[in-house]
């Protein structure tokens, strides 16, 4: 790590941040606004799913398009009983609900420890927000 002396102050490490992050989403918004025109034109085809590569001799274009897909629990809840377990496209995750552990450490520390055992935890990565103060 640095010594504390070699980084710039503290003002101008924040402006340099915000600078920085304006000046990145006003060229995202350029380029959004180039990618919507590309795929706009007569020459660009696109697939309803998956990915399909546009070749015009000078550019090579690949458009990839995605499907969003969500369960509809009371519908499953319908209808898994008929469907053969080997042929299922459904698939029931195990999940953490972060907010129950929480107030499970406050309400029982025993049995917090308890199901800890059965949790893997990282450290994510920290995000850093700067705006100026008025």
């Amino acid at each position: 790590m640095k010594n504390k002396e070699e980084y710039k102050d503290y003002d101008t490490l924040c402006l340099a941040e915000i600078s920085q992050t304006n000046e990145i989403n006003r060229m995202q918004l350029e380029r959004d606004a180039v990618r919507m025109q590309i795929l706009k034109h007569p020459d660009t085809h696109t697939r309803v799913e998956g990915s399909f590569k546009n070749d015009n001799g000078r550019f090579k274009v690949t458009t990839t398009a995605r499907m969003n897909r969500k369960i509809i629990k009371r519908d499953y809840e319908e209808i898994k009983d008929n469907i053969p377990e080997q042929l299922s496209p459904f698939v029931l995750t195990l999940t953490l609900d972060k907010k129950k552990l929480r107030a499970l450490e406050e309400a029982n520390p025993e049995l917090h420890l308890y199901c800890c055992r059965a949790i893997e935890e990282t450290p994510g990565k920290v995000g850093v927000s700067v705006e100026e103060s008025n």
